[in-house]
């Protein structure tokens, strides 16, 4: 099933409020079909800036945020996963960075786990660099 991106706002990730100027720090909100050992569910994420996480002031729990270059067209099939995702359909395994998952039928590969406190933009359960859709939708 093909998702689509809902939502769509740009905002500063400082205090992530909307703005008219945002700061390099930018996201994307949207509704991602997660598919894990053959069960699918759709979720809210985001995609996001390589500086996203830095700016918003957080660091993962489990691995890590997005290195520069996988913010580059082609090179950004890696995800960052909220805690309740990580905590309700993953068993809160501590071994999950480096797991791969699918995204709207695009396999993506685990590279962190954010604290039990983050979650933006609100709700988000899963981030992936804004280059691996380019705004369109994972292919």
């Amino acid at each position: 099933m093909r998702m689509h991106l809902a939502d769509v706002v740009l905002c500063s990730a400082v205090g992530m409020g909307c703005s008219s100027h945002p700061s390099p720090a930018t996201w994307q909100a949207g509704q991602y079909e997660l598919r894990l050992e053959n069960v699918a569910e759709s979720l809210p994420g985001a995609e996001v800036t390589a500086d996203f996480f830095h700016e918003a002031g957080a660091a993962p729990l489990l691995g890590r945020v997005f290195l520069p270059e996988e913010c580059t067209p082609g090179k950004g099939r890696v995800a960052v996963l909220a805690y309740s995702l990580w905590q309700s359909r993953l068993g809160a395994d501590p071994a999950i960075v480096g797991r791969r998952m699918q995204l709207n039928g695009s396999e993506f590969q685990i590279v962190g786990v954010m604290p039990r406190n983050f979650a933006s933009p609100s709700g988000a359960q899963v981030w992936i660099p804004s280059s691996a859709m380019g705004g369109r939708g994972v292919r």
